[in-house]
């Protein structure tokens, strides 16, 4: 027996997933392999596993499950979405606020617990406590709390899935925030005890169910387009 590091109770603890399963199974539909960065390694490394740590429960696994079960629809594009143009982004409307919160929730919190060394997460300080009782609690908190902005990576105008960069701390409108590639998405979660100004507040999820979306090309994104050109140096350095 083992604390399940959700609920702190002595239980037998499940292999977890660090990232939700239904994102591999994506990938094994295609050649079923994955790449992560990692800035201390330089460059990317090639996975054909899935990672699993002994994370939760049976009973805290069940929960996260519920949430992923829903997301799996979303990203899937199985879940009916209005949509209309706002400036450079789409706004979405009719997703589930409570189960897809509570999902980007997990997804942090779990980056920041575990000890892979291909996925942890900065320190996250007080925060991973506060995510811990509010996911335990399921409650999504204010859109603003720990709520997140979503852009899909294109490659010729092709979703990238299978790329993975563990979160790294970066400032956005003066607020620290959290950024990670999961899944061919960069989610850009703000990690503060205060709430930003309104138009930041706006792109997140609502509680009605609307958020804003866009999509942009890797070499277009500054961070990418750095990190696939020092992975590229670093290579090539290696090869002299």
């Amino acid at each position: 027996m083992k604390t399940c590091a959700l609920c702190l109770e002595e239980r037998k603890l499940c292999k977890s997933h660090v990232v939700p399963d239904f994102i591999f199974k994506r990938l094994k539909e295609m050649d079923g392999c994955f790449h992560v960065y990692r800035e201390s390694a330089r460059g990317f490394k090639t996975f054909g596993r899935t990672f699993t740590q002994k994370l939760l429960c049976s009973d805290c696994e069940n929960l996260f499950s519920k949430w992923e079960s829903y997301a799996s629809l979303f990203f899937g594009d199985k879940i009916q979405l209005s949509g209309k143009k706002r400036g450079s982004h789409l706004e979405l409307g009719g997703a589930d606020y409570k189960k897809l919160k509570l999902f980007y929730m997990s997804l942090l919190w779990r980056f920041a617990i575990t000890t892979n060394p291909w996925m942890q997460s900065h320190d996250l300080g007080p925060h991973k406590e506060r995510l811990r009782e509010l996911l335990i609690a399921e409650d999504p908190a204010e859109p603003w709390r720990y709520g997140c902005t979503l852009m899909a990576v294109l490659a010729n105008n092709q979703h990238v899935p299978d790329l993975i960069v563990p979160p790294s701390k970066v400032r956005v409108d003066g607020h620290w925030c959290t950024r990670l590639v999961v899944g061919g998405f960069i989610l850009v979660y703000l990690v503060s005890s205060h709430p930003p100004n309104a138009h930041r507040q706006s792109m997140f999820l609502q509680r009605n169910g609307t958020f804003l979306f866009s999509r942009h090309e890797l070499f277009d994104v500054p961070f990418l387009a750095e990190i696939v050109h020092s992975a590229v140096k670093h290579e090539n350095e290696r090869a002299d």
